[in-house]
Formats: structure tokens, C-alpha cells, sequence
């Protein structure tokens, strides 16, 4: 098993994307495993006894929370042809890159159905109709 080479090619992709690898390191503790799905192991983490498929899972978990399922990032990768199979960031805290923008949402989704975004600056009808919206919550009135 070469569990070094996937941290690093998995390291290497999160920081090609412009995702926080220093902070994701300084954050959380990284865990790199052989994919059990691929290679008939009943757990992540479990270690083969034979031959195995060199498929690598490597995540990310918090330094103060390592409950399953909390991980703000994870790489499934194919070893021999440094192949990518998964990349995840779950944490935008890690995401170095601007929010990807759409300036076409009516041209891309034509009719008449609300379009919501992540910040709801306004909201967009499909079909060239807006309204900005009402958030109660807002304090900056």
C-alpha cells in the first residue's frame, strides 16, 4: 500500500483548485485508506489481507470533531494512472477561489420558476422578472 503517494497526489489536486490546503492541514487530521467498495472490505480503514484494487479514499477530519460523516474534504483516487475518481469540499472556509457567478440563470432555465441561490441578493424569475427579496433577519436596514 502507498498511502504516501495518494495523500500527496490528493494534496496536490486540493491546491490546484485553489482549495486552503494549509488551513485544511492546520484544521484537521488526515486519514488515507484503501477504498473498501473496490476491494471487498466490510469498513473504510480496513487493511486488505491479499491483493487489493489500488483505489485510495483520503479525508480530511476535524481536529475536535472526528465523528463519521464530518469531513470538509475527501479525494478517491486510482493510484497506477494517478487517476481522479471523487474531490469534495464541503467546507467553503477552504474554497480560496470567488463564487462562480451566473449572469444568464433566465437564458440557462427559461419559464416562469423562482431561481434561489446560495446568498439571495434578489430573487430571479425565470423569464426576465425580479423582485428584490425580504429577509427579516437583515440588520442592516
Amino acid at each position: 500500500m502507498d498511502t504516501n503517494t495518494a495523500y500527496q497526489m490528493a494534496t496536490q489536486w486540493l491546491a490546484a483548485i485553489h482549495m486552503d490546503v494549509k488551513a485544511l492541514s492546520r484544521d484537521c487530521k488526515a486519514r488515507i485508506a484503501v477504498s473498501p467498495m473496490w476491494s471487498g472490505l466490510t469498513e473504510l480503514g480496513d487493511v486488505p489481507q491479499k491483493d487489493f484494487v489500488p483505489i485510495y479514499y483520503v479525508w480530511w477530519v476535524p481536529l475536535e470533531n472526528d465523528a463519521p460523516g464530518n469531513s470538509p474534504a475527501s479525494v478517491e483516487l486510482y493510484l497506477p494512472d494517478k487517476g481522479l475518481i471523487q474531490l469534495r469540499v464541503d467546507d467553503p472556509k477552504y474554497i480560496l477561489r470567488p463564487p462562480l457567478v451566473f449572469t444568464n440563470l433566465a437564458t440557462l432555465f427559461p419559464g416562469v420558476a423562482p431561481i434561489f441561490t446560495n446568498h439571495p441578493v434578489k430573487t430571479i424569475f425565470m423569464g426576465g422578472h425580479s423582485r428584490a427579496s425580504q429577509n427579516t433577519n437583515d440588520t442592516n436596514k
